[in-house]
């Protein structure tokens, strides 16, 4: 079993590269937003959370569906990014956080997860899916979306969604894969 990826892993990439996946300019991306924005079942979120912001392009669409919004990452290279992109947004929260090892005060009606459990181990992931429960209000979504095509992560964006699927407290509104991405919305029990 592979361990969770470190911090250090991602500083280096971003000090390669600034936006090593394209968030700002590859089509896959804007149409991977879109598409995760529809989603949502609310218009409006009062609390949300998001999990691994990186460079924070998402960060300032999922804003205007939140009345706040904490975004974390796990690198300072790319908080550092999100947090000028997103100046402007006096309702917008950064933090540098290493989820689930820390994890902030809830509750929380919105949590995001997109591209980061397969980062995680196994064990991890686990941990990361107890967190997201606790941290949820009753009615609370949570939201998954990971690239599902080969990669060499610990996890595969299949292995993350259906370990969260087959947790108890939680029921699935979305779960559909378009053959690049996987994208599942849950709905804690309340």
């Amino acid at each position: 079993m592979k361990p969770s990826l470190p911090g250090s892993y991602f500083d280096d990439i971003y000090r390669r590269d600034p936006d090593p996946w394209r968030f700002a300019t590859s089509p896959y991306e804007v149409a991977k937003y879109e598409d995760t924005l529809k989603a949502l079942h609310s218009s409006r979120y009062d609390s949300a959370f998001e999990i691994g912001c990186s460079i924070g392009v998402l960060t300032r669409q999922l804003a205007r569906r939140c009345n706040a919004l904490l975004s974390v990452d796990i690198s300072p290279l790319a908080l550092a990014q999100a947090v000028e992109r997103n100046a402007d947004l006096p309702h917008v929260r950064f933090a540098r956080m290493e989820f689930p090892a820390e994890a902030p005060e809830g509750p929380f009606d919105l949590i995001l997860m997109s591209e980061v459990g397969y980062y995680l181990s196994m064990p991890d992931l686990d941990q990361a899916a107890l967190r997201c429960h606790d941290l949820l209000r009753s009615g609370g979504d949570l939201l998954l979306i990971h690239y599902i095509r080969e990669t060499d992560y610990p996890l595969t964006g299949n292995e993350v969604h259906e370990r969260l699927l087959a947790r108890q407290g939680f029921s699935a509104l979305t779960d559909r894969s378009t053959g690049d991405y996987r994208l599942t919305l849950l709905r804690k029990a309340g």
